[in-house]
This record gives structure tokens, C-alpha cells and sequence, in this order.
């Protein structure tokens, strides 16, 4: 498929699409941290209790649409897409925001690092899903990713923490699930893909939430609380469903690659959440930073890609 001109009506929605999908997305780094401070949930916890209310949700849709099963052929997709942006990202990014030392600002740390989302998910849009981005667009992404992996090692006073390895997997978990997701919005509406995705983990989803308090120990009283439990419903219905009906539907017209680069205006809406719920200093530094590596993303979207 030849490149998409930038004037083209299924770029500007795909774009359209994956801005929503980004402004969707963009507490969930924050409120995980938080919810994990406010409930004394486990990493673990709050990602399976995240997956059931999303599963929930998810059943009720396909019950109401009446939607019939997928194809066998897409199993192995949506399990690429249950394993990497269901269970993966969440469960990686969750223990990522707790390991990283509060004194380097965790949600903000791990707020860039995952500016490396996009140059990853460009990565396997190209193995995935056939895209061909040219040389300008890897030359610009690579610059951006350059930012980031800089900044990061800024915070972390020269190396990589262990909050940073977990993210680095949460980044690859989250890429190939981005990539398969666009992929299958090929051949069913993109709520659907993800809807089928976490319903495909609720059978162990659902018994190892039962089982946690002899995995974690008794839950916490404070897990009970009305602030707890909005950020739980926040990242089980937005983060978990609601954000990829939008963000797989751009993807999949827009082209993966091109379309994942709006993920580095994330950061702006993020940083700014962390500042407001977690009392975090926004710094020279970090504004400066962001603004450079966005800037550079805003640029790559105008190199030439031939979406597969």
C-alpha cells in the first residue's frame, strides 16, 4: 500500500483517533502509582484487579453488540495482544513505578522512559504489520528515543535502576500487543479486539484474584476507600478497554507506525497528572526535555511511511 498523503481523510482520523486514545491513556502511570499508595495493593493486585472490572465491561459490550466469536485465525493474535498489552504492560509498568527510587521521581521517570514506546511500537509495526518507514522517519525517531534513553539516565544518576528494566519490558509488551491489535483491526472493529483480548485472560485472571490474599496476604482496609477505588475503575475501564477502542481503530487507519508517534505527547498530560496527584516537581529539565523529543516525533509523522 503506497504512503498515506498527509492531507489523506483515513491519516487525519487515524491521528485524530490515536490523540484520543493518548489523552485516554494518559493518567495511567500516575494513577497506577497511586493507587497502589493509596490501596497498599501489590503490583500484581492492582493489575488483576484492573483486568476484571475491564473483563466484566468487556462482556457486557460483546453481550449487547450480540458479536460473534473471532475467526481460529486470529487466536494467535489475540493472544500476542492478551499477553502484551493486557496482562505484560500493565503487570511490568505497575512493579516499574514501585522499584524506581522515590527520590528520582518514579512516575515521572517512568513517564519518559516510556517515550520509547513509540520507536518500539514503529519497530514492530514494520516486523508485524508490514509498514516501511522511511529513512527520514527512523532517522527523526531514533533522535527522539535518543532524548529519552538521555534524560533517563539523568535521573538515574548515570545507570539504569531496576524500575527501569521492568519498563523496558513493559515497552516491548506493550509494542507487540500495539501492533498485533492494529493488525487484527483489520479484520474486526477495533473494541472488539480488545474486549476478545482481556476476556481471553479472565479465566486466570479471576481465580488468582480470589486467591490473593493467601498470594499477598490480607487486602488492606484501604483498598476499600472511594479514592482507591476510583483509581481501580479508571484503570480497568479507561486504561484496560475504553482507550484502545480508539487507539486500535487509529492505528489501523492511520498506519501503526506513523500513528503510534503521537503516544510522545503522552508525557505532556502525564507529567502534568503526576504533578497534580502525586505532588510531583516539574522541573526545567523534564519540560525542556519533553518538549524536544515531541517536537521531534511531530516531525517524524511528516516523513514518508508505506503503511502495509
Amino acid at each position: 500500500m503506497p504512503a498515506l498523503p498527509l492531507t489523506s481523510s483515513p491519516l487525519r482520523t487515524g491521528l485524530l483517533l490515536g490523540t484520543l486514545g493518548v489523552i485516554l491513556f494518559s493518567l495511567t502511570l500516575p494513577v497506577t502509582r497511586l493507587s497502589i499508595l493509596l490501596s497498599g495493593l501489590s503490583p500484581l493486585a492492582v493489575t488483576l484487579i484492573r483486568l476484571d472490572v475491564a473483563s466484566v465491561l468487556a462482556a457486557l459490550f460483546l453481550l449487547l453488540a450480540r458479536a460473534r466469536l473471532p475467526a481460529r485465525a486470529l487466536l494467535p493474535d489475540l493472544m500476542a495482544v492478551a499477553g502484551g498489552a493486557v496482562i505484560g504492560f500493565p503487570l511490568f509498568m505497575a512493579y516499574a513505578v514501585t522499584l524506581i527510587p522515590p527520590e528520582q521521581s518514579p512516575a515521572s521517570h517512568a513517564i519518559v522512559v516510556n517515550g520509547l514506546l513509540p520507536f518500539a511500537t514503529a519497530v514492530a509495526a514494520t516486523l508485524l504489520c508490514g509498514d516501511r518507514p522511511s529513512p527520514g522517519f527512523w532517522l527523526v525517531a531514533l533522535a527522539g528515543s535518543g532524548c529519552v534513553v538521555g534524560y533517563a539516565l539523568t535521573l538515574g544518576g548515570g545507570a539504569f535502576s531496576v524500575g527501569d528494566v521492568a519498563m523496558a519490558a513493559a515497552v516491548l509488551s506493550a509494542a507487540t500487543g500495539y501492533a498485533c491489535g492494529s493488525r487484527l483491526s483489520r479484520h474486526l472493529p477495533s473494541w472488539q479486539v480488545i474486549c476478545w483480548a482481556v476476556l481471553l485472560c479472565a479465566p486466570l485472571a479471576l481465580p488468582l484474584t480470589i486467591a490473593l490474599p493467601w498470594i499477598d496476604g490480607p487486602i488492606p482496609a484501604a483498598a476499600w476507600s472511594l479514592p482507591s477505588l476510583a483509581s481501580l475503575l479508571y484503570l480497568g475501564a479507561i486504561s484496560q478497554l475504553i482507550g484502545f477502542f480508539a487507539w486500535y481503530r487509529g492505528l489501523s487507519l492511520g498506519g501503526t507506525a506513523r500513528v503510534s508517534q503521537v503516544q510522545l505527547l503522552q508525557p505532556f498530560l502525564s507529567l502534568l497528572g503526576a504533578a497534580v496527584l502525586l505532588n510531583e516537581v516539574l522541573t526545567p529539565l523534564t519540560l525542556i526535555m519533553t518538549v524536544v523529543v515531541a517536537t521531534l516525533v511531530m516531525i517524524g509523522k511528516r516523513m514518508p511511511v508505506k503503511v502495509g
